[in-house]
């Protein structure tokens, strides 16, 4: 069976929408919403937001992956809290990261390896 030109085609969520404008665009503007229609237009907000609820529950997953941070290397190690924050600020002068720590004072030595071990690990595929 094919499909005919003039054959019925249901409507896209697009196109029911634009027909709802539409169809409120032409309403009456000094007409007031009764009671009914408060009381319908509370239940259907109701029934969507638990169906977008529903929706993102199913698409969050519920153990997410824990990210672990590599171990800062021998290189990294050794280096002195000045050696990282020269390390860390010239990565910053070229752009190649940016940090919202600007200062880096509130940072342990600890903290400082660890983040420059996170922004020197090779990109993983």
């Amino acid at each position: 069976m094919t499909d005919h030109p003039t054959r019925f085609r249901p409507r896209t969520p697009t196109e029911t929408l634009q027909a709802i404008l539409e169809h409120l665009a032409m309403a009456e503007d000094d007409t007031e919403p009764t009671e009914d229609d408060l009381r319908w237009a509370r239940e259907q907000h109701a029934q969507m937001q638990a169906r977008i609820a529903a929706m993102r529950r199913q698409h969050t997953p519920s153990h997410p992956p824990i990210d672990r941070v590599p171990p800062p290397g021998p290189q990294i190690l050794a280096m002195t809290r000045a050696e990282l924050l020269a390390r860390l600020e010239s990565l910053n002068q070229d752009g190649a990261v940016q940090y919202a720590h600007r200062k880096l004072t509130g940072l342990t030595d600890d903290d400082l390896r660890q983040m420059l071990a996170i922004l020197l690990e090779p990109p993983q595929e």
